[in-house]
């Protein structure tokens, strides 16, 4: 009888690896690190009414009537129920032409209020649950009228202060 190694061979090769498939597995872990992080300005913020950061505005030219009025909604929010928010500009707005160095004063008005260096009180009462209602915010040419050709560019810098007062 003639005796096959192949056949005595199989068995014990496939045996181990049988007793591996029954064996119990290791759970698989893995790990995931997301960086969280959180901008905490203060206690105070000009945000826009869908509580977004403030867009860049572009005002419109209309060669009969000099600069559109360019307006986005805004809101001011608070963490202090007892006191209102000073609003204030650090500079009056001039849009200038850096190739012409001519420039344009520009009105800036935050709901009713003009905006300028003197701050604009906003009472506490005009806040609710820490946010007034939206209101505009509107640039505006001062003197309407024509302007020469070019690219008139400025930047807003609008200060908010915990008032003392109500």
């Amino acid at each position: 009888m003639k005796f096959s190694s192949k056949f005595l061979l199989g068995p014990l090769f496939l045996a181990p690896l049988m007793a591996m498939a029954d064996a119990p597995q290791s759970p698989a872990t893995a790990t995931a690190s997301i960086n969280v992080s959180a901008e905490v300005a203060g206690s105070v913020a000009l945000l826009s009414a869908d509580s977004n950061h403030l867009s860049d505005m572009q005002l419109q030219y209309s060669p009969a009537k000099g600069l559109e009025e360019a307006k986005q909604s805004v809101k001011i929010a608070t963490n202090d129920s007892t006191h209102g928010v000073d609003v204030s500009l650090v500079e009056p707005l001039k849009l200038t032409d850096s190739a012409s160095n001519k420039s344009v004063d520009m009105t800036v008005l935050l709901g009713s209020k003009v905006l300028g260096t003197p701050s604009q009180h906003f009472a506490a009462a005009q806040f609710n649950n820490g946010e007034t209602q939206p209101m505009d915010l509107i640039i505006k040419q001062t003197k309407p009228g024509t302007l020469d050709a070019g690219n008139y560019e400025g930047r807003l810098n609008i200060v908010l202060t915990q008032s003392t007062n109500t």
